[in-house]
C-alpha cells in the first residue's frame, strides 16, 4: 500500500454467477407458478468478502434458494435483487432495459434519502436480471445490472492505507468481535442481521462495531467514527461495487460528521477467521451540497466475457438426455467445486487434456477412474498384454468376462470398460509392446520394432500428459525420452510392496527455463548405469506385482493430483518443487503445493516429498538424448535395445566411470608406496 494524495478511487464490478440450480427452480417455477405472467420476481443474491485471499473476482452467486428469503454463513452477505421474465426471446430483445434499470436505481436513491438504507444497509445493493427461459430446449438468455449511483464528480481518496496501520491487533481484535455480535454471528447472539456496511467507533484507543442508524448517538462523543464495509473486491487497493451506493448514503445521511473533516472508510476483507491482510482503510472527501434531490445518474449494467455490453446465454438441454446428463452432472460436481470452493480453477484446460497411459494394469485402471473424475475426455491406453484370471479384483476396469478365451487385450478392454461408466469419454486402446533397452530382437523383428516406436511416437506426440504406469523399468525409458524430446508433461508412478512413488520429470532440455521455473530431474536422473533387462531369471512372486492392495490407488491418485496441479500452474512442467508439507504453510497454489516426488510408506502411513535434479550425464532426458532422438530415433531405440551401454557411451557415463576407477587405482598405488 501506498498512499495516495487526491486521486479518484477505482472500484471491481460485480461478476454475475448464478448456477445450474438457479436455472432449473427457475424453469419450475416459470412452468409450475409464472407461466404467462411477467411480473417482477423478489430474488436474494449473495456475495462474500474473502476473494481477496486468492485475488478472485467480486461474485453475486445465485442459486436454487435465490427465490426465498435466506440467511447467508458468515462472511457472506445478501443483496435483494429483482427478475424480470419474458415470454418471448423478441420481448427480451425488446423490452425497455433502461427503464427497468432506472426502477431499481430509483429503489436504491430512495432507500438512501429516506434513511431505509441506514437501518437496511442489504439495499444499497440492489440487482436486476432481465431473463427469458425456452423450456423446450432449456435455453436461457439473461442480463445482469447492479445499478452504482454516481456524484456529480468522481470521488476522491485523499490517503489509502492498510487496515493495520490504522487499528492495531488488539483493535482488530474487537472489531472482529463486536462485528460478529453485531451480525448474530457470536455465540450469545439470538438474532441475525445483514450488516455489510456499519460504523466502526472509536474511543479510548478501544473500537466497536454498531449499526450506521446509531450514527447520531456516537457523533458527539466519539473520538472518530469510520465507515466500515464488508468488501467482495479481490483487488488490491480497488473497493469492491457497493462502495459507490455506501459513499452516497454516507453523504445525504451523515452530513454533520463530514462538515469537521474526511470521513474514513475501512474495507474490511476476510480470511477464515481473521481480517485478510489486504483491508484497507481510504480517506475521502465527501461533498454532501454536490448532490441534488433528483435522482443521480447511475451505471452498472454487466459486461459479457468478451467485455461488451450485451445479454449472455447458458445451454441446458443437455441435462434432458441420459447420456449428456450423465455428462452434465459429471461436470456439475466439478463446477461446484470451482464455484464455491476454488473460483480459479481452469476446468476447461483440464477437460481438454488429451492423456496417454503407458500401461493399462493396476495402475492403468486406477489412473483413468481418477482422469474421468476430473473431466479428463481425451485418454489413450497401451498396453500388450491381455487380462488374466487374477486381474480383475485389483485391476478396477476389468470383470470375469474379459478373461474369458485366453484374455481380452488390456488396452481394448479398459477403454470399453470406460466408456461404460462415461459415455462422453473419448477413450481408446491400443495393443503395442514398447521397445525397451536391453531387450534385443533379431534382425527378422526389425521392421515391427521400428513400427511399434512410430506408433508410440505419434502418440506421444498427439499427447498433452504421459502417464508411466508399467511394472518394469526400462519399459518406461522410451517414453521418458519422447516426453524429453518433445517437452511433454511426463507423470511417472511406481508400486513397491508396501510404498508407492508418484513424480513428474521436467521440461525438455531442449527448451529454455522461464524466470521463476527450474528444470527437475526424470525417473533416471538419478542412475549411473543405463537401464538394462531387469525381467531375467525373476521366481514367480517377482514376476508378478505383489504389493498391498491400497498402495495403488494412492499412487494413481497422487499421479493424477500432480498432473492437476501443472496443468493450473503459470509454469507448467517447469514449476519448482515444493519440499514442505506443513499444514500451516501457505501454499504455491490455489489447489495446494506442487511437489516433484511423493514417496508413499503404508507402513507408518506416512508421505515424504522429495526433489530430484536433473542429470546431464542422465540416459534418458539428457540433452545428448534428447538430441539424438530427434535426429534420429529408431537408431537410438534400436541400438540401445542390442547393447544397454550405448546409453552410457554417447551419455558420457563410460568415461565418468573409467575416470572414477583410474582414480581409485592411482590413489591403491599410491598407499602402497
Amino acid at each position: 500500500f501506498f498512499i495516495l494524495v487526491m486521486s479518484a478511487m477505482q472500484f471491481q464490478r460485480f461478476l454475475s454467477s448464478p448456477d445450474i440450480s438457479f436455472w432449473h427452480e427457475f424453469a419450475k417455477r416459470k412452468l409450475e407458478i409464472y407461466k404467462l405472467s411477467e411480473d417482477p420476481v423478489e430474488v436474494n443474491g449473495v456475495f462474500s468478502n474473502d476473494n481477496a485471499h486468492n485475488k478472485l473476482p467480486a461474485r453475486m452467486t445465485l442459486h436454487n434458494s435465490s427465490f426465498q428469503d435466506i440467511n447467508p454463513p458468515p462472511y457472506q452477505f445478501k443483496a435483494p435483487g429483482t427478475l424480470y421474465i419474458t415470454n418471448t426471446v423478441e420481448s427480451f430483445k425488446e423490452k425497455d432495459k433502461k427503464a427497468l434499470f432506472n426502477i431499481i436505481a430509483q429503489q436504491i436513491w430512495d432507500d438512501i434519502v429516506s434513511g431505509e438504507a441506514m437501518k437496511n444497509p442489504s439495499l444499497l445493493n440492489r440487482f436486476m436480471i432481465l431473463a427469458y427461459g425456452d423450456l423446450k430446449k432449456y435455453r436461457f438468455h439473461y442480463w445482469f445490472a447492479f445499478p452504482a449511483l454516481n456524484f456529480p464528480e468522481a470521488l476522491k481518496e485523499n490517503s489509502s492505507e492498510p487496515l493495520t496501520e490504522v487499528l492495531n491487533e488488539e483493535q482488530r481484535a474487537e472489531l472482529r468481535d463486536s462485528y460478529a455480535n453485531l451480525r448474530g454471528y457470536s455465540d450469545d447472539s439470538t438474532q441475525r442481521t445483514d450488516e455489510f456496511a456499519f460504523l466502526i467507533v472509536k474511543n479510548d484507543a478501544h473500537v466497536k462495531a454498531a449499526p450506521l442508524c446509531d450514527w447520531e448517538q456516537y457523533a458527539d462523543n466519539s473520538e472518530e467514527i469510520l465507515i466500515g464495509m464488508s468488501d467482495p473486491s479481490g483487488s488490491d487497493g480497488n473497493a469492491g461495487w457497493p462502495a459507490r451506493n455506501l459513499a452516497i448514503l454516507v453523504a445525504v445521511q451523515m452530513k454533520k460528521i463530514l462538515t469537521e473533516k474526511p470521513i474514513r472508510m475501512v474495507f474490511l476483507r476476510q480470511w477464515r477467521k481473521d481480517f485478510d491482510s489486504s483491508s484497507f482503510v481510504v480517506s475521502l472527501s465527501l461533498e454532501p451540497s454536490s448532490l441534488s434531490e433528483k435522482l443521480p445518474k447511475a451505471v452498472g449494467w454487466e459486461k459479457d466475457s468478451k467485455q461488451k455490453l450485451r445479454p449472455k446465454f447458458i445451454e441446458l438441454a443437455s441435462t434432458m438426455d441420459p447420456e449428456q446428463l450423465a455428462d452434465s452432472q459429471t461436470s456439475l460436481n466439478l463446477q461446484l467445486m470451482k464455484w464455491r470452493l476454488m473460483p480459479s480453477l481452469d476446468l476447461e484446460k483440464i477437460a481438454n487434456t488429451k492423456c496417454l497411459l503407458v500401461g493399462s494394469g493396476t495402475l492403468g485402471c486406477n489412473v483413468a477412474r481418477s482422469l474421468i473424475s476430473w473431466g479428463v475426455r481425451n485418454i489413450t491406453f497401451i498396453d500388450n498384454g491381455t487380462v488374466s484370471y487374477s486381474n480383475p479384483v485389483r485391476q478396477s476396469l476389468f470383470t470375469f468376462e474379459d478373461c474369458l478365451n485366453g484374455g481380452k487385450p488390456k488396452a481394448l478392454a479398459a477403454a470399453e470398460a470406460l466408456k461404460r461408466i462415461f459415455p462422453s469419454v473419448n477413450a481408446k486402446g491400443i495393443h503395442l509392446s514398447v521397445p525397451m533397452p536391453g531387450h534385443s530382437v533379431p534382425d527378422n523383428m526389425t521392421d515391427q520394432v521400428r513400427a511399434s516406436i512410430r506408433q508410440l511416437d505419434h502418440l506421444v506426440e498427439e499427447s498433452d500428459v504421459v502417464f508411466q504406469l508399467t511394472d518394469s523399468r526400462e519399459a518406461r525409458w522410451l517414453p521418458t525420452t519422447m516426453c524429453a524430446a518433445k517437452n511433454k508433461i511426463c507423470i511417472n508412478a511406481a508400486l513397491g510392496f508396501d510404498t508407492f512413488l508418484a513424480m513428474r520429470h521436467g521440461c525438455s532440455p531442449l527448451v529454455p527455463v522461464q524466470e521463476g521455473g527450474v528444470r527437475l530431474g526424470c525417473y533416471f536422473c538419478n542412475d549411473i548405469t543405463g537401464p538394462s533387462d531387469s525381467l531375467k531369471n525373476r521366481s514367480l512372486d517377482q514376476q508378478c506385482t505383489v504389493t498391498r492392495p491400497g498402495v495403488s490407488m494412492l499412487a494413481a491418485s497422487n499421479a493424477v493430483e500432480m498432473m492437476v496441479l501443472l496443468l493450473q500452474h503459470p509454469l507448467g512442467n517447469q514449476a519448482p518443487a515444493d519440499v514442505n508439507n506443513d499444514i500451516t504453510t501457505k501454499t504455491s497454489t490455489p489447489l495446494g503445493i506442487v511437489p516433484h516426488q511423493i514417496r508413499g510408506f503404508l507402513t507408518h502411513f506416512n508421505n515424504i516429498l522429495g526433489e530430484g535434479y536433473f542429470y546431464d550425464k542422465c540416459t534418458a532426458c539428457s540433452e545428448v538424448v534428447a538430441k539424438y532422438y530427434k535426429e534420429n530415433g529408431e537408431d537410438l531405440v534400436l541400438r540401445a535395445m542390442s547393447s544397454p551401454s550405448f546409453l552410457e557411451d554417447i551419455t558420457g557415463l563410460t568415461e565418468l566411470l573409467n575416470d572414477n576407477e583410474d582414480e581409485c587405482l592411482s590413489w591403491d598405488e599410491e598407499d602402497l608406496e
